[in-house]
């Protein structure tokens, strides 16, 4: 009962949270104390991040982490992963966030807890979107809704389709986004979820803009702005007026916009990132600059360049000194115009910024040509086309088409002049009709946006009318329930009559009970079935990764490396027999011995991270390899015996049997105390045999506390069973440990890779 206050005083009392662990855990039975302090540490560690202290957050983490495996409390063990997950993932830090997910996922599965396993798959998917892992992400966003819409639970459900629009949005499938969005916002309005919703409207602002529907996008960030100033949220709030303020500069509401912008500014206190106050300087000053507000555009311009400049962001710099050029220019101060048209396209140029150096070298020959500098103007006007051209920017192309005969005119070449014109006169109607269908496009999405909502507002008018009826049969059932009690006590007859039927009611009562039962039941098997599923894939998936890695690798160190020590071994022969007296000579000697020995290395390298088994030699030299390196460094003898293996299998089945070789003898390492293991491999028609038999200290299978150990041969007994084959473990204490693996040769395993 403390924790549960604890933890609902995290974000706004920090001090009263922990004074209530403190409690907690002075009054915990001391059979249970460190079970109390693994909760209690993961509670702390939650209640630091919400407080943005990421240091402490790591170490109560950890002191979790350590207290939950020593209980075995695999409940908080996958929620404090899972949160040491998100922390990664805030600080950039994506290999280690997937690491702590999939621990989170291992303790959530050997927990059964379901509700946190569904949040790891979303919060994985989230990283992989983030690493433009694009396939990843949408795997791991399925599984989650799939277990999530199993568990009832809208808000979570909602969340992790949230983020499946976003991933769409991401990879530029806008249509689908929407979708997902708008799938979305019943089931917060369903939780009452505001905050989601006002996300939901932002993200549709986004996406509409991203479709060219301005005015679409303007309603749904003013709807956005509204719910995050009803909620208070200034980080969220100042975001939607900076893409408010984007989307009303280009509809040509430039003063609406400049009134958001600067309600942004004034929101310094929740302005997350210096960068982000940078933004909107210089967003501001654009927007200032149409309304030809000169000296305000100009401070707003220098303030963004200054904020650059301290970040060391060379392109957003490049483009506030493009921003303070105009308005030198806008001022009449030429020299100081051309100042700073000249450092922003030395800027653009140094980081070869050619998709947006078209349009300064556009706008300086426009001010060239102001100030009569015609062959100049020419000059850039002509570059800024050709830019144009190469990016199909067809809006640049016009505006340089339109300088070019300009230019031509004044310089006195009429029919260059026209010939321009007339491409410039065949790029604006072109332009002007995608406006127009762009337009018409925008009207008819209105329309069936209205129609959506419409029809949404009718559903729920017929849902409120079913409600109604319901409520007006309860009420006359009521009125019956009354005149049969009074007509129960008047007679026995009803009294009797009555009795029957509370006996019939109770006996369909403890009906629907065991009938729900039954469901939760076939619900629970549908959940770990699906687990099952989710634990094989993922431990194919990291198994071929991890092979064809390996592969790549020992293919570039062979084919690469190998050569060129090759070559160099060839060229040194040639010079000592061109210069025999050479061979005499200590140093040139060593040279020599030194290159063999890098290619006997590289060789040998490569060989290892091949796993051994080369195209010529096969499974069985292999398994000799490994057994001769593990007995020459490890003190221990490892013998491979192989009868009718003479032939070869498919590869993919020889890494398998490779690998749990490799996982047995580690096993028999670690574990075993053993002086010798054997190594038996058996070829039949239709099956391999493999016993590996070591004479160790054993163990008891039957002991509780050996059946929660070794994860990995946990997998590997997975691994076998999914390609019917069979294990089977023979141990006792003091004789020693045998294992056998029969796999069918008919169900060859085949490795999956995900990229």
């Amino acid at each position: 009962m403390l924790q549960q206050k604890a933890e609902s005083l995290a974000q706004s009392h920090p001090d009263s949270t922990f004074l209530l662990l403190e409690k907690a855990e002075e009054l915990s039975p001391k059979r249970k104390l460190k079970t109390v302090m693994a909760v209690n540490n993961w509670l702390r560690a939650k209640t630091m991040y919400l407080q943005k202290d990421y240091d402490s957050t790591i170490y109560y983490g950890h002191q979790a982490i350590n207290l939950g495996k020593e209980t075995q409390d695999h409940i908080t063990l996958s929620a404090i992963h899972n949160l040491l997950g998100v922390l990664a993932k805030r600080q950039g830090q994506f290999t280690k966030s997937l690491g702590q997910y999939d621990q989170s996922m291992v303790y959530a599965q050997l927990a059964k807890d379901s509700v946190t396993w569904a949040k790891a798959l979303q919060n994985m998917g989230n990283v992989y979107r983030q690493i433009g892992q694009a396939d990843r992400a949408l795997y791991y966003f399925e599984q989650s809704i799939a277990i999530k819409k199993l568990l009832g639970d809208p808000l979570s459900t909602a969340k992790t389709t949230l983020n499946l629009g976003n991933y769409y949005f991401a990879v530029g499938e806008f249509r689908k986004a929407i979708d997902y969005y708008q799938r979305t916002i019943p089931l917060y309005e369903e939780a009452e979820y505001n905050e989601g919703i006002g996300r939901l409207a932002n993200n549709l602002g986004a996406t509409y803009y991203k479709l060219g529907f301005y005015t679409l996008s303007a309603s749904h960030y003013v709807k956005s702005l509204k719910i995050y100033d009803s909620l208070q949220l200034d980080d969220m709030r100042i975001n939607t007026l900076i893409n408010l303020g984007v989307v009303l500069k280009d509809l040509g509401r430039t003063i609406e916009a400049k009134d958001y912008y600067e309600q942004a500014l004034k929101s310094e206190a929740g302005i997350g990132e210096i960068t982000t106050k940078a933004n909107i300087y210089r967003n501001l000053g654009e927007v200032l600059e149409i309304n030809n507000e000169w000296p305000k555009a100009l401070e707003s311009f220098q303030n963004a360049a200054t904020i650059y400049e301290q970040q060391q962001r060379v392109q957003d710099l490049s483009e506030s000194y493009f921003g303070m050029a105009r308005s030198f220019a806008g001022l009449r101060k030429t020299a100081l115009a051309e100042r700073y048209f000249q450092m922003s396209l030395e800027l653009k140029r140094e980081i070869k910024d050619d998709l947006n150096l078209g349009k300064v070298l556009t706008s300086l020959a426009v001010f060239q040509y102001e100030n009569g500098q015609y062959n100049d103007a020419l000059n850039n006007y002509q570059q800024g086309l050709q830019l144009a051209r190469k990016y199909e920017l067809p809006q640049l192309s016009r505006a340089n088409l339109l300088g070019l005969s300009e230019v031509y005119e004044q310089l006195g070449s009429p029919k260059k002049a026209l010939d321009f014109r007339l491409q410039y006169e065949t790029v604006k109607d072109s332009l002007d009709n995608l406006e127009k269908a762009r337009q018409i496009a925008e009207l008819q999405e209105q329309y069936e946006s209205v129609q959506k909502d419409k029809r949404i507002s009718e559903l729920a008018l017929e849902n409120d009318l079913a409600k109604t009826e319901i409520e007006k049969n309860e009420a006359i059932a009521e009125q019956q329930k009354a005149k049969k009690t009074t007509y129960l006590v008047a007679t026995i007859a009803l009294f009797t009559l009555a009795l029957g039927l509370f006996l019939y009611y109770r006996q369909r009562l403890s009906l629907a009970s065991l009938k729900e039962k039954e469901e939760q039941a076939k619900h629970q098997r549908n959940i770990e079935s699906l687990l099952d599923q989710q634990r094989t894939k993922n431990l194919e998936a990291r198994i071929a990764g991890e092979e064809q890695e390996r592969q790549r690798l020992a293919k570039d160190l062979h084919d690469h490396l190998g050569s060129i020590l090759a070559t160099v071994k060839v060229n040194l022969q040639g010079i000592f027999d061109r210069e025999k007296s050479l061979k005499e000579n200590e140093q040139v000697q060593t040279v020599n011995t030194l290159v063999d020995k890098a290619c006997e290395d590289v060789r040998g390298i490569a060989h290892h991270l091949h796993m051994g088994i080369s195209e010529s030699f096969g499974l069985v030299s292999a398994l000799k390899d490994l057994a001769q390196s593990v007995s020459s460094t490890n003190g221990i003898t490892v013998q491979v015996t192989a009868t009718n293996s003479t032939d070869r299998f498919d590869s993919n089945m020889e890494v398998f049997i490779y690998r749990m070789v490799q996982e047995l003898l580690s096993n028999a390492l670690k574990h075993s105390q053993a002086s010798l293991v054997s190594i038996q491999l058996t070829s039949l028609e239709e099956l391999v045999s493999i016993i590996v038999e070591d004479n160790g200290r054993g163990f008891n299978k039957d002991d509780a506390s050996v059946k929660h150990k070794g994860i990995g041969l946990k997998n590997l007994i997975t691994r076998i069973e999914g390609f019917d084959g069979e294990i089977t473990i023979d141990s006792t204490l003091g004789k020693g440990t045998t294992i056998l693996v029969d796999l069918p040769l008919s169900t060859q395993p085949e490795l999956t890779y995900d990229d």
